[in-house]
């Protein structure tokens, strides 16, 4: 379950949650919305504000993705999902109906990690060595390649941001990438 709570908090030291619902335990939140992926697959999203009731329901969910839970990453415009060897890409607004489909997707030969998104590119490792980047905006299609991807010879654990760079684990090292910024 999740619960919001009030960030100033309430004045007393055990706060009574504003509203609850169930996003599922991988969490991130953005430009006014909470977005979960549950262990089932499912991506559920939901205005931080609430629904005005202690319990609510997300205002939009996903159908269930297949595979290992990888992560999930929201840029201005994009809410990415890794499960099992996909990205699957939602808009970050929803799709106007209870339940959205992905705007595209790819895949890659391995497992993918969580992904993260620097300077309009999300980047994800794979279990199979691949580190691997697209367009945060795809490819005008269902499906999209890649824009740009390295063997790093070694599983590639989740990405993380840092000030205009990447680091991700590999083979027990950590590594860094620095992303240029786009012309």
């Amino acid at each position: 379950m999740t619960f919001a709570v009030a960030a100033h908090g309430c004045g007393a030291t055990t706060c009574v949650p504003l509203w609850s619902t169930n996003l599922g335990p991988h969490l991130v939140l953005a430009n006014g919305t909470a977005y979960g992926l549950a262990y089932n697959g499912v991506v559920n999203a939901i205005g931080t504000a609430g629904c005005g009731s202690p319990t609510c329901s997300p205002t939009w969910s996903s159908p269930a993705l297949t595979g290992s839970i990888g992560g999930i990453a929201v840029d201005r415009d994009h809410l990415f999902v890794t499960t099992g060897t996909t990205l699957s890409v939602f808009p970050a607004n929803g799709c106007g109906a209870p339940s959205c489909s992905p705007v595209w997707t790819t895949s890659l030969g391995g497992t993918l990690s969580a992904p993260t998104v620097v300077n309009d590119v999300v980047f994800a490792g794979a279990s199979d060595g691949t580190l691997a980047a697209w367009n945060t905006a795809g490819c005008g299609s269902a499906t999209c390649p890649t824009i740009w991807s390295q063997n790093q010879g070694a599983a590639v654990g989740p990405v993380s941001p840092i000030s205009r760079a990447i680091v991700f684990p590999v083979g027990g090292m950590l590594r860094k990438l620095v992303v240029p910024n786009p012309s």
